[in-house]
């Protein structure tokens, strides 16, 4: 029996952790189509300062998404600001199969509403101060979707 791929939005942003995504990525690679997510094309820098080449122009994310993945960053917060990813993330989100984060990454989904039952992050979210934000985004994902 032949199955095809799995389909992987894997989004990128300016700071993200490179580690919350090429473990993930490398993982993915292996069984799936990947898409790295971001609004152009030119290379997104990581926390570390090892840039990502986005592969999919956000706006041209697939239709529907087996997978969609948000990594973590120290930046979070400040990407939670940004109107248009979360659209993005609203939209994606309510395609996809699987709705997965790590670490700070479900901050973001819990800004688009995106979160199931309880979210929770890295200790170190509190110093950035995303914490109140955070129990809002906990709020929000406790109902289900």
């Amino acid at each position: 029996m032949n199955q095809s791929p799995l389909v992987v939005g894997m989004l990128l942003y300016p700071g993200f952790t490179l580690l919350d995504l090429v473990g993930q990525l490398t993982v993915f690679s292996m069984h799936a189509k990947l898409h790295l997510l971001w609004k152009d094309l030119e290379p997104v820098a990581s926390d570390s300062g090892v840039a990502m080449l986005p592969t999919t122009l956000l706006g041209d994310c697939p239709e529907k998404l087996d997978v969609l993945f948000v990594p973590g960053d120290f930046g979070t917060v400040a990407a939670m600001s940004v109107t248009d990813l979360i659209s993005f993330l609203q939209m994606a989100a309510s395609r996809a199969d699987y709705i997965t984060s790590v670490c700070s990454g479900s901050l973001l989904l819990g800004a688009a509403g995106r979160c199931a039952r309880r979210t929770g992050s890295h200790g170190s979210v509190r110093r950035e101060g995303a914490f109140s934000r955070m129990r809002r985004t906990t709020q929000l994902c406790s109902r289900p979707y």
